[in-house]
């Protein structure tokens, strides 16, 4: 998307229709570009959504302004990180270099030395590195050591606060794919299960571990979040869209764990603010709109009984990726039924210590 900042562009008079169009065209990259006047832009950024694709559109149309282009490469992860004034340098452009096809890769790293092909392919993009380790014709080839280098390298890049966060997400997301008994699930936290099985899960890990494994209570995992000082968000008093994964962030689906290292608590707990939603002990009531349970916080009130009915709502705390900032404040109390399971919800593990 370009906005008419030069004097050779042909500006076209469109309607919103026509802009929301010309903005879908690049980035299916059926148009090369879509020229557009800072009218257009404002205007569909400031049209009022009948469909997720007009929101979708609309989110791009308020990017591109002032100084991010989105580009049909990045589609992926939806929409570009804004850094607004932040930002170091003028407006962002992608690399024009393109991996959309592995197969070229694949086929040089099986040719003669796959291990010192893919070491080199690691000093310039190491995530591509790991995408091309993880193919099942490749990776029964390659040496234990370069695996645990190249995994190593993807966690210190998926940590690495000043790195891309597109490029933190996509080693993050690699680190699932390679195999190894410490990274064989995938990187975002498991969402989809529902309170009981969160708890049957900890259950199993007790008795597996000899360890005892439960879920924190709301009032626990609030603690953890805001520390000693009260902070308002796990990382501080002041919302940060690039800190943790929530609406603002743009991302519109779950982040591996720790690739927002700004975002951690000072005490080092990871996305205590956003990314999903987290189960707690912890009773609400059965009406949505008025806890039985309000604070000041009393363990013995009944909130914290595991055998009430279905109908009791179970606390969730932290916000999530599909809710705005006000969320994913440390004192908000969300809540689902016990039974719920969604794509934002999951759970954080506690271990009791051995040392009453």
């Amino acid at each position: 998307m370009v906005e008419d900042d030069a004097d050779d562009l042909t500006i076209v008079d469109r309607s919103i229709a026509e802009t929301m169009d010309a903005i879908e065209a690049a980035l299916r990259m059926d148009a090369a570009e879509a020229v557009l006047t800072s009218e257009q832009v404002i205007a569909a950024a400031g049209h009022k959504p009948t469909d997720w694709r007009e929101y979708h559109l609309g989110r791009v149309a308020e990017w591109s302004q002032p100084r991010y282009r989105p580009d049909g490469r990045f589609v992926g992860l939806t929409l570009l990180i804004d850094q607004g004034e932040e930002a170091i340098q003028g407006r962002w452009q992608a690399s024009e270099e393109r991996y959309d096809d592995l197969g070229e890769l694949l086929a040089a790293a099986m040719a003669d030395d796959s291990a010192s092909f893919l070491r080199g392919v690691m000093q310039t993009n190491v995530a591509l590195a790991g995408r091309a380790a993880a193919q099942p014709e490749l990776l029964p080839l390659l040496p234990a050591e370069l695996l645990g280098d190249l995994r190593w390298a993807l966690v210190e890049r998926s940590r690495n606060s000043a790195a891309d966060l597109r490029d933190r997400i996509a080693c993050g997301n690699v680190l699932g794919d390679l195999g190894d008994a410490r990274f064989n699930r995938l990187a975002q936290p498991v969402v989809g299960v529902c309170w009981y099985e969160a708890r049957a899960y900890l259950r199993w890990l007790t008795e597996q571990s000899g360890l005892a494994f439960r879920l924190p209570s709301e009032v626990e995992w609030e603690a953890a979040a805001r520390g000693e000082a009260g902070r308002a968000y796990a990382y501080g008093d002041r919302f940060n869209r690039l800190r943790g994964n929530t609406v603002e962030t743009y991302i519109r689906q779950t982040t591996p764990v720790g690739v927002f290292p700004e975002g951690d608590s000072p005490e080092g707990a990871t996305d205590l603010s956003g990314n999903i939603g987290q189960w707690t002990s912890s009773g609400y009531g059965e009406d949505h709109d008025k806890t039985a349970y309000p604070y000041p916080y009393d363990a013995s009130d009944g909130r914290e009984a595991v055998d009430t009915a279905a109908t009791n709502l179970r606390v969730v705390r932290g916000g999530s990726w599909v809710n705005y900032q006000s969320f994913a404040r440390a004192a908000v109390r969300g809540k689902n039924f016990p039974t719920g399971r969604g794509v934002n919800v999951g759970f954080r593990v506690v271990c009791a210590s051995p040392i009453s």
